[in-house]
């Protein structure tokens, strides 16, 4: 088992702020607004489960997963980012590579992504990754807080 001294990502974290910046421009947007809610776990063992969303997504007007409109599907689908699998740091612990398994993106399913560490001052973790769409450079930016026996309550 790896302790906490040994692994400083093992346990749950809080999402303070996600946001993409592009590159050719500077540009900066919150995909899900600037109050979006998340949690990453990371497992002594080497697990990690994460989910971000857009706060206060409707509820579907049917009350039915199934049953909803495929506006309210498309809506949900695009406020909601999980995925969870397996980790190990990198680079003296500047990198973390998520190795995942079930993801609402399929396309995420087996893969290995890289997330570069930044430790701030204050306790903060940012989890970096690069994206290329379509010829374009994006650095999506996810900055977490660790979880405090408040935040259970």
């Amino acid at each position: 088992m790896v302790q906490r001294a040994e692994n400083p990502l093992v346990g749950l974290w809080i999402l303070v702020k996600y946001w993409v910046r592009f590159e050719a421009d500077g540009r900066e947007v919150f995909p899900l607004g600037e109050d979006a809610k998340g949690y990453i776990y990371y497992s002594p063992e080497g697990f990690t489960a994460g989910v971000m969303m857009r706060n206060n997504r409707p509820n579907f007007k049917t009350g039915d997963r199934l049953g909803a409109s495929v506006e309210e599907k498309v809506q949900a689908w695009d406020s909601y980012i999980t995925y969870m699998g397996f980790y190990h740091l990198e680079e003296g612990g500047k990198r973390v590579v998520h190795k995942i398994r079930p993801s609402l993106y399929p396309d995420w399913s087996g893969q290995d992504q890289f997330r570069y560490i930044t430790y701030r001052e204050n306790g903060e973790i940012e989890l970096t990754n690069y994206i290329e769409e379509k010829g374009i450079r994006r650095v999506a930016i996810a900055r977490w807080r660790r979880a405090t026996p408040q935040d259970y309550k």
